[in-house]
């Protein structure tokens, strides 16, 4: 069982907002990182909030470290998407939260990086530090789904009959490596300009088109949509091989076109140990290169 306990919160501010990250000057590209802050001792677990994003505006947000206390970021939670649905509610002080067991030294300095469908737009991020043990540790595969040529998730349509199983769509036509961890990331989408008030819930499984079997069925996101935001939910374990197909479909209440659709994509890691705690990022083994900015 893991056994944690609260190190302190790195990046919010006295008003308690997150530190401001800002997106390229030229849309749908990586802006520059910005620093969250340094751990005051070794993480076991960590948090990653983000808040405060833009009306009508979609993003693709990575997180960083760089245990030496420098710039040189090894991004270990990449194309997190973040939707700002087009309603006057959007983003006001509303999180999305990213849990992850993952082990890191004293003396970390965190960052952040994001893209957005607009140019130079601003997202709030700040991290909670926890330290002890865990019963395993994680590093970043890929993200399944994730679109950088829009800074977007893949959109799911789970049709004009209520309550009844979507289409699937494919989320990555071939895994890039091994995965035992997903955090699936449900979006509204940009346009939408109403609250959808739908109960939904959302299935993720491999294989090919029309033979796809599912690996984590009728995940809850029940009435997620009501204040118009981006939600993760419940990191769960999921074995996928590398080279499989991955897809997702969608199942709602809501049959109303504008309001029944949902974008979704999916940080995918990979267990590297069985304890964690004393320090030390866990990098994916081969995969360093496509890890670092």
């Amino acid at each position: 069982m893991a056994s944690l306990t609260w190190l302190e919160t790195l990046g919010m501010g006295t008003d308690l907002s997150g530190t401001q990250i800002t997106a390229h000057a030229t849309i749908n590209t990586l802006g520059s990182p910005t620093a969250i802050g340094t751990s005051s001792g070794a993480a076991a677990y960590i948090v990653c909030y983000i808040t405060n994003y833009s009306v009508g505006v979609s993003y693709l947000i990575d997180i960083g470290a760089d245990e030496a206390g420098g710039t040189s970021y090894t991004y270990f939670a990449k194309e997190i998407p973040v939707v700002g649905a087009n309603s006057a509610t959007s983003g006001l002080g509303l999180f999305v939260s990213i849990p992850l067991p993952i082990a890191f030294a004293s003396g970390t300095q965190f960052a952040a990086r994001c893209q957005s469908d607009t140019t130079a737009e601003t997202v709030d991020v700040h991290i909670v530090v926890y330290s002890g043990t865990v019963d395993f540790t994680v590093a970043w595969v890929e993200s399944f789904g994730s679109d950088t040529s829009t800074s977007r998730g893949q959109s799911l349509d789970p049709g004009a009959t209520a309550t009844t199983k979507g289409a699937w769509v494919e989320l990555v036509a071939s895994a890039s490596g091994d995965v035992d961890y997903l955090i699936p990331i449900v979006t509204e989408q940009p346009a939408q300009t109403v609250n959808s008030n739908a109960r939904m819930v959302l299935d993720i499984g491999t294989g090919s088109a029309a033979s796809e079997v599912v690996k984590a069925g009728d995940l809850g996101v029940i009435e997620m949509f009501s204040e118009n935001r981006s939600s993760a939910l419940t990191a769960i374990e999921v074995l996928i091989s590398s080279g499989d197909r991955v897809a997702a479909r969608l199942q709602s209440e809501n049959t109303t076109s504008g309001r029944r659709e949902a974008d979704v994509a999916v940080v995918a890691f990979k267990k590297t140990s069985t304890a964690g705690g004393s320090g030390g990022l866990i990098v994916h083994p081969g995969m360093t290169g496509g890890f670092n900015g």
